[in-house]
């Protein structure tokens, strides 16, 4: 997936990477063999602002991810984090969001529901003051 998101070239090249990449993110998360994860999650968010510069083309497709990470119970503070860098805009509408940030006891528990116990405690905003 990581591959997919250093497409070179002119926006044909950029598009076709999107296809992969997405291609990419469905049989992942799709896969009965792999554990679920955040991480495609936040790959793709990441991978968008490279692939797509249009603004208007990328928030639809920000927005489906996001709400299907939610679905997966899979939020964490990178996947918010890559959200706030690809599509600011969604990013500061979260109910949970003031001012920029977030705090962990604030993002609704059934958005994180199925993090590895481990992955819970990591939930932090990194650019938290």
């Amino acid at each position: 997936m990581k591959c997919c998101s250093f497409a070179q070239g002119g926006e044909q090249a950029k598009a076709e990477g999107l296809k992969v990449l997405l291609q990419c993110f469905s049989d992942v998360t799709a896969s009965k063999h792999l554990g679920q994860s955040p991480s495609p999650f936040y790959m793709l968010l990441t991978s968008l602002s490279r692939l797509v510069g249009d603004d208007a083309k990328r928030r639809p497709i920000s927005a489906s991810i996001f709400q299907a990470c939610v679905k997966a119970g899979q939020l964490n503070a990178a996947v918010l984090n890559a959200l706030s860098e690809c599509q600011p805009e969604l990013y500061v509408k979260l109910p949970f969001v003031v001012n920029g940030t977030f705090r962990i006891e604030d993002i609704p528990s059934e958005w994180s529901k199925n993090l590895p116990q481990d992955n819970r405690g990591n939930r932090r905003d990194a650019r938290r003051r």
